[in-house]
């Protein structure tokens, strides 16, 4: 039966190991529909 990695994942690196670990496929949400949120936080880090 295959098996779906959903959530947490937070980069490519942790999407490869997933599939390298036996998942079928991976789900990719908030790393990517979040984006606006890693820009603020970027803006944030490179202004403080």
């Amino acid at each position: 039966m295959p098996a779906i990695c959903e959530g947490g994942i937070a980069s490519p690196t942790m999407a490869k190991k997933a599939i390298s670990l036996g998942a079928y496929a991976v789900v990719v949400g908030t790393d990517i529909t979040g984006i606006d949120s890693k820009v603020k936080a970027y803006q944030m880090e490179m202004t403080s």
